[in-house]
């Protein structure tokens, strides 16, 4: 169960056609669309049809879901940033109940980590583990218990 709420704006995100051409000569490019912030118009990427969106929501929706039916993980606090106004969520849960010797007299929580994309600069990926962040330039030292990255495509078994 979570220690703390947060109110979150998640971007409303639709998958809309792609327009070619010019003026009154327009086609819609049928092997692709735009993922796009119904908000704000913002469009996050054009994809191919087979990119599969996973919604940030969703992608919380399911981490809380499988964290609920571990409880010996305890309580959890949790931090949301987004990038590219909403186009990059990383979501850290942190577990303090639970300390993790990644060194020698060097314990740290274990914490779970969540990123998710709608401008395709990387794949959905969750990462459980404890980490010691040593230096800006991203060197971390720690253990990595379980790891998960996956495309936002579908698996095809047809061609087309």
């Amino acid at each position: 169960m979570a220690e703390q709420r947060e109110e979150i704006s998640f971007p409303e995100i639709v998958e809309q056609p792609v327009m070619w051409g010019y003026y009154r000569d327009l086609h819609q490019a049928d092997r692709y669309k735009a993922i796009v912030d119904s908000n704000t118009g913002k469009v996050f990427s054009i994809v191919s049809r087979d990119y599969r969106l996973i919604r940030h929501e969703e992608a919380v929706e399911q981490i809380e879901r499988a964290i609920s039916k571990t409880p010996e993980l305890g309580e959890y606090r949790f931090k949301t940033e987004f990038y590219n106004h909403g186009g990059r969520m990383r979501r850290t849960y942190i577990f303090p109940e639970i300390l993790v010797e990644i060194e020698r007299e060097d314990e740290v929580n274990l914490e779970l980590h969540l990123s998710n994309n709608y401008d395709v600069t990387c794949p959905f990926i969750v990462i459980l583990g404890a980490f010691r962040f040593v230096c800006e330039n991203g060197l971390v030292i720690g253990k990595e218990f379980f790891q998960l990255r996956k495309r936002h495509v579908y698996q095809r078994t047809d061609e087309r």
